[in-house]
């Protein structure tokens, strides 16, 4: 009996340790292009277009495949299906929370966030924000859904963000 309650607990253990919390360093993660001359990369589980254009803007959709995270932006303006340039960062103080982040590459950054509203309150927007060539301006990298729980693997994907 007491073998028996020993195997028993031992599976609940078990399995209770191996649900997947976070990407983990064997899953593979594919570069994708956000903006002329900067990527992002996702584990496997996301999938979207990336970045697609139309007659007057370019986008840049991105979620993953449950549906918790959603990856997205907008930019006008653009020659040759890619933009030109950013929109500098205007609303970033309607976010009541920030965390800089530095990304892998050392790009310099601030991830804005907010819970979207009280019907919902883990479910999160945000948006991440990059330096330009060290000249203090703060540009508009790449808006972000998720839910409150996600925010660990929305840090691990805003860290590849890098300029190419």
């Amino acid at each position: 009996m007491k073998n028996l309650l020993f195997i028993l607990v031992s599976i609940i253990v078990v399995a209770g340790c191996s649900e997947n919390s976070g990407p983990t360093e064997a899953e593979t993660w594919t570069a994708e292009t956000l903006h002329s001359g900067m990527e992002i990369s996702f584990p496997s589980n996301y999938e979207g277009e990336g970045v697609w254009c139309g007659m007057d803007a370019c986008w840049f959709i991105k979620n993953r495949i449950d549906g918790e995270v959603a990856f997205y932006i907008s930019v006008w303006g653009m020659t040759g299906g890619l933009p030109e340039h950013f929109e500098t960062m205007l609303d970033q103080f309607r976010y009541p929370e920030r965390e800089l982040l530095e990304t892998n590459s050392g790009i310099s950054g601030a991830f804005f966030y907010e819970r979207e509203g009280v019907t919902d309150p883990d479910k999160c927007r945000g948006v991440f924000v990059v330096e330009m060539n060290g000249g203090g301006e703060f540009v508009e990298a790449v808006r972000v859904n998720y839910q409150r729980m996600e925010r660990r693997q929305i840090k691990e994907i805003l860290k590849t963000i890098q300029f190419n």
